[in-house]
């Protein structure tokens, strides 16, 4: 039945009523809820008075900013309505373009037009240097047709070839590095001042061999680069097609390099003409420790033996040089810098900045130049000298010595009495599980590079020799396992008394440190100390970087690095990617002929600027992570070859230590472990690094067979120079309870005379379950002893006793023995006489590219 009219109007009233009931309950509700905050707050509530202030506060524009960047518009009042809207397109996409184009210019690098340095490197498949060299020829030809004529057999062979790819508006430079099992020096040396790195893979397979695995683990370490993978096989041999080769490079690129673009093949000249775009227009990436100091790749290099100067010719990089600081030859030295020339360059890009002859660009002051001392010189107190020391060489008794003993050591052995000797060897003895085998009485193959050149020639011709090193690496293996399950556990000599082979331990308790002053050999008398390293380090770091005027009076330096240098007042930064010569001063004769091996075993030749203070020697630290593909064990002075940033440190011989950044005494650990990434702080004397530069460590050369490669023994980066941090070496004398009793212990092993119960009865004792206590007396005529711990100990617990002493690093033979040897270049050194008697202007051996250069001698430069 329908509802008639009366009875739907009822229903909408009631509707409506429940509407209004439910609207006035929470009118209620929300009166009710006022009343109670007045009553809570007071009659009227609280009222806080308005802020009026004119101007809005420091964080209400932050926030209303939120990060953004206005633009400051130039006024356009001037120019006429018509033309206002179109004149203000113009400046926006005039601005825009700047901006793109300075993002570009900071992505690629191409700041100051320096050429990109391009390693070219075998991965897999070249057996030749002749390859990888054909290789590097077909990408100059692709970047410049020109530069055919210029081409020679060795040609990027050790030597930059540069080339000027004018499509691209970018200048590259070409270095080939040879194949082969001893390029691990070539291989460093281009990593510190390679841009890009294009591996090449060859043969049949397409696959990357152990060659190629090693060069990316040496690149890794020394800092990678921007890297390109490119393959040369056109697919037609091997089993597998060519599409699962590429399938298989390409899964290798993305695990050991993610970051590098698809391999690309270099099957024909459209290939070429594609690397050598990427070659252009990559970013590049260089390591932060070449962002402060300068560097050049020397494409020319000659000496003048009259005057002791060395002229080196090349493409200056990096941050502005300084003439005051010094600069480093690897495996030659560190030289002062007398004079600097901007040579005509051949490969400019634009032809209208040409020079026409060579221009002196500047002439140091020797006399604001940092000094070439490293060592400081000690003042030794009259009362310290003794009397034996005063009488001459000739008459003191001469001692025999061992085979491969430097003169070094000779030194110290003289000077040593009888008395003193024998004390000496007692040290050597207690030292035995760090520098000899104890069943064997000698160094493992890993650390005999102090061998005289006869023995080892006597080695290479016996037949056992092979046998007894397995049997010598086997016994460090085995002592390595011990050291990692019962560390610096020692056992107690029978034959010997305790207190005298522990003589040099002394005990430390709980919250006591090391005196960093007491018992310090003579080499630290002759080492430079920093009071603040991080303050020293940021400065050194921040004065590189800084840019700096040529002015009359010297160099000024330049707060705001965009200075625009005039003809008056030249800007140091404009020198950066110019062809330049570097005329180093007090350069010995010997600097030709290493040059000369270099370019022959295709080694480039690098010249790297050092910071202040950089040539001081001091005791340095460096972090230092062990390999994980080295599986032979390292002790603690182990001669291994260390490359820190531009140096080469031959035959250094670290000793490890617990790594803690900020505890002034660390402990001493006998063997680099490799257990999860563990990291190590090796200690040892080498000039000073700055700015955490990278080091990398290899296996020793005069230990490693001529036709093997030099393994990675670890990575890492320098961590401080501090003479003051201490390196403990701790011992346990362990010990067994024997008879547990309610109060009191009797424990057996630890020692076997009463006097040396007696000797050591003040020192704590401890249990592997944290027990402590103490000796109370001496029990019977065996070594037994009867102690107290602060709670009854189990049966199966083991009793320490803790012993402590500094551990000192090995003067390395790579450094000078003396202050009088540091010196080596300057002004005022003066060649000796049978320099004088060489010809006036030796000329060494010059790449074939670079023969038709103006610069053909330094006379030539003077003019």
């Amino acid at each position: 039945k329908r509802p008639t009219e009366r009875e739907r109007g009822r229903e909408d009233e009631r509707v409506r009523g429940q509407s209004n009931n439910r609207s006035g309950d929470q009118a209620q509700n929300k009166r009710h809820r006022v009343l109670v905050s007045r009553l809570r707050l007071g009659d009227m509530g609280q009222k806080n008075k308005a802020f009026k202030a004119r101007h809005a506060t420091k964080g209400q524009v932050k926030r209303r900013v939120a990060g953004r960047v206005s633009v400051v518009k130039k006024s356009t009042a001037h120019m006429s309505s018509a033309a206002g809207k179109a004149a203000r397109k113009n400046e926006r996409l005039q601005r825009m373009r700047s901006q793109r184009e300075q993002i570009r210019s900071t992505l690629r690098g191409d700041r100051h037009l320096a050429p990109r340095v391009v390693m070219v490197v075998n991965m897999g498949g070249l057996k030749t240097a002749e390859e990888v060299v054909k290789v590097a020829h077909e990408l100059i030809v692709t970047a410049d047709p020109n530069a055919t004529s210029r081409l020679t057999a060795r040609s990027t062979f050790g030597e930059p070839f540069t080339v000027v790819a004018s499509q691209h508006t970018t200048r590259l430079t070409f270095l080939s590095i040879p194949p082969g099992a001893n390029n691990t020096t070539a291989i460093l040396d281009a990593a510190k001042v390679a841009d890009l790195v294009l591996g090449v893979v060859g043969g049949d397979d397409l696959e990357v061999d152990d060659e190629g695995y090693r060069v990316i683990s040496l690149l890794r370490a020394q800092g990678l680069p921007s890297f390109l993978l490119s393959y040369l096989a056109d697919g037609k041999g091997g089993g597998k097609p060519m599409a699962e080769k590429r399938r298989t490079l390409l899964r290798w690129q993305q695990t050991e390099v993610p970051s590098s673009r698809t391999p690309l093949p270099l099957k024909s000249r459209a290939h070429a003409t594609q690397v050598v775009r990427l070659l252009c227009q990559r970013s590049l990436g260089r390591h932060p420790f070449r962002n402060s100091r300068p560097y050049m790749l020397v494409s020319e290099a000659r000496i003048d033996n009259t005057t002791s100067e060395l002229t080196l010719c090349g493409y200056l990089n990096g941050a502005p040089l300084h003439p005051d600081r010094l600069l480093h030859l690897p495996g030659i030295g560190s030289y002062r810098v007398r004079k600097l020339y901007a040579l005509p360059d051949a490969n400019t890009l634009h032809t209208h900045q040409k020079l026409a002859e060579p221009q002196l660009l500047l002439e140091a002051d020797s006399s604001t130049q940092d000094s070439l001392i490293q060592l400081a010189t000690p003042e030794i107190p009259p009362e310290m000298v003794r009397e034996e020391d005063m009488e001459p060489a000739a008459s003191r008794k001469k001692r025999s010595l061992p085979p491969g003993t430097s003169s070094y050591q000779a030194a110290w052995l003289d000077a040593l009495s009888d008395d003193e000797l024998v004390d000496s060897d007692e040290e050597l003895d207690e030292d035995a599980d760090d520098m000899t085998d104890e069943s064997h009485g000698k160094l493992p193959a890993a650390a005999a590079s102090s061998r005289s050149t006869h023995e080892k020639q006597e080695d290479e011709e016996d037949e056992e020799e092979d046998a007894s090193e397995d049997e010598e690496m086997e016994s460090w293996r085995v002592r390595e396992d011990e050291e990692r399950d019962f560390p610096d556990e020692v056992d107690t000599p029978r034959d010997v008394p305790a207190q005298v082979r522990f003589a040099k331990y002394h005990p430390l308790q709980p919250g006591q440190s090391w005196d960093p002053y007491q018992e310090l050999p003579l080499e630290y008398a002759r080492m430079f100390r920093f009071s603040s390293w991080e303050r020293a380090s940021k400065r050194a770091v921040q004065e590189g970087k800084t840019v700096y005027q040529l002015t009359a009076g010297g160099m000024d330096e330049t707060k705001d690095e965009a200075f625009s240098s005039s003809a008056d007042r030249p800007n140091a930064s404009d020198w950066t990617g110019q062809y330049v010569a570097l005329v180093l001063g007090g350069v010995p004769a010997s600097a030709g002929k290493v040059i000369n091996e270099c370019w022959a075993t295709g080694v480039p030749v690098v010249l790297g600027g050092l910071l202040r203070h950089e040539r001081c020697i001091s005791v340095i630290h460096i972090v230092l992570r062990r390999h994980p593909q080295f599986e032979e064990p390292i002790p603690a002075k182990t001669a291994m070859d260390l490359h820190c940033g531009f140096r080469r440190l031959p035959n250094a011989k670290p000793i490890f230590s617990e790594y803690s950044l900020r505890a002034p005494q660390c402990r001493y650990e006998r063997f680099l472990h490799a257990t999860g990434g563990r990291v190590t702080v090796a200690t040892l004397y080498a000039p000073v690094a700055f700015d955490g530069t990278p080091v990398v460590a290899l296996t020793s050369a005069a230990d490693t067979p001529p036709d093997a490669p030099r393994q990675l023994i670890g990575t890492g980066h320098v961590l401080s120079a501090d003479p003051e941090r201490v390196v403990l070496k701790r011992i346990f004398l362990t010990g067994l309870p024997s008879r547990i009793g309610r109060s009191t212990v009797r424990v057996k092993g630890m020692f076997y005379r009463p006097e040396d119960v007696q000797f050591f009865k003040s020192v704590k004792l401890r249990t592997k379950l944290n027990l402590t206590g103490h000796i109370l007396e001496s029990v019977g005529t065996h070594g037994e002893m009867k102690c107290v711990f602060s709670a009854q100990p189990q049966s199966h617990d083991t009793v320490l006793m803790p012993l402590y002493k500094r551990i000192y690093p090995c003067w390395p033979p790579s450094l000078p023995e003396s202050v009088e040897e540091v010196v080596l270049g300057g002004d005022e050194l003066t060649p000796p006489v049978a320099l004088r008697q060489q010809s006036t202007s030796a000329q060494l051996a010059v790449p074939a590219s670079m023969a038709s250069t103006s610069v053909t001698s330094p006379a030539t430069l003077l003019l």
